[in-house]
């Protein structure tokens, strides 16, 4: 997620920092720009970061749920999507592109090369 939120400026302050000081440290700075991309209120984008589970920026998992964005996440889905959608608070929405379906059930997980076409 920092590479939406953090400027060059701070991106390395971020990745370096602890995620147990994510809220106190860029709570501000993630509400300005969430008000920039997607017009929220403060209050909105808030409540948007708490929906979302952002700060901190820890990926969780609850083994109970379905694996899926923001309960982790699978292999296939689109990421950067649900965080376009997110930032702009829905006003460029997900594209609706479907994932590869050749990709293998083990790592490395790429499926096979595509033989090369000729014209």
């Amino acid at each position: 997620m920092s590479s939406f939120f953090n400027t060059d400026d701070t991106k390395e302050e971020y990745n370096a920092s602890e995620p147990v000081n994510d809220r106190a440290r860029w709570t501000d700075q993630f509400v300005h720009l969430l008000g920039h991309t997607g017009g929220y209120t403060p209050e909105e984008a808030i409540t948007a970061l708490d929906e979302h589970g952002l700060l901190p920026d820890v990926l969780h998992f609850d083994p109970s749920e379905p694996a899926a964005y923001p309960n982790g996440r699978t292999f296939t889905e689109d990421v950067i999507d649900i965080r376009v959608a997110f930032l702009t608070k829905n006003e460029a929405p997900p594209t609706g592109l479907t994932p590869h379906t050749d990709t293998l059930d083990r790592f490395p997980y790429l499926g096979d090369p595509h033989p090369a076409t000729t014209s």
